[in-house]
């Protein structure tokens, strides 16, 4: 990874926390994630998103841990939450809140669309301005929606690793989940990031279905 791009990679990992119990130790795991992105790529800049999923309590010192992964550079998203609590923007997964989150960040925002937990159809994210939609992990599914719309799709499931990420990537998927691999408590943080990078980087390399420009 010597030569360096401009720019930021045409597609990024994704992350999402649910656990908020051990504040220390997801402050280290994020921070071991965050050097490598940002000292390992080989683009200026790095497109990687962090998926916050929020139960009905804020945990401890939460928006100092936003801070500190916008700190990082990473993109922060609240999950079906439409308060910011300075976040970058958020995941819904009922359209009928889209104009209430669009509002609420302003054009500036990014509002995903979960469609791979099943309660939001595809259909209905074509009706609305969402910034990307989130798809289950399959490439044949992610490349025909790529072909025949310019909605960016993250690619999200189970079983995801650096072998096999590659399909996706030249599907189109713009982001892709990596909180299996790269958070597994047996899995080093930073050397699980590395290899996810390389394998997003070298799939990067070849042609795709479907890109940002």
């Amino acid at each position: 990874m010597s030569e360096t791009k401009s720019g930021s990679p045409p597609c990024g990992l994704y992350i999402t926390i649910s656990d908020f119990n051990d504040m220390p130790q997801l402050v280290r795991d994020v921070n071991a994630f965050a050097y490598v992105i940002n000292q390992s790529s080989r683009y200026e800049k790095n497109m990687h998103v962090v998926e916050l999923v929020l139960g009905d309590d804020l945990p401890t010192a939460f928006v100092e841990f936003v801070g500190l992964l916008q700190l990082k550079g990473l993109v922060v998203l609240l999950s079906g939450h439409v308060h910011d609590e300075k976040a970058d923007g958020v995941i819904l997964r009922d359209e009928l809140r889209f104009d209430d989150a669009r509002m609420h960040y302003g054009s500036e925002g990014i509002i995903g669309a979960d469609c791979a937990s099943g309660e939001l159809e595809r259909g209905a994210v074509l009706d609305q301005d969402f910034d990307f939609v989130i798809f289950p992990a399959n490439p044949d599914d992610i490349l025909k929606w790529c072909k025949h719309s310019d909605i960016p799709v993250c690619a999200r499931g189970q079983g995801i690793t650096p072998e096999n990420c590659g399909a996706l990537v030249n599907a189109g998927a713009i982001f892709i989940d990596a909180t299996e691999i790269i958070f597994n408590d047996e899995q080093n943080v930073a050397q699980s990031t590395i290899k996810m990078l390389e394998a997003l980087e070298n799939a990067c390399d070849t042609d795709r279905g479907h890109t940002l420009n």
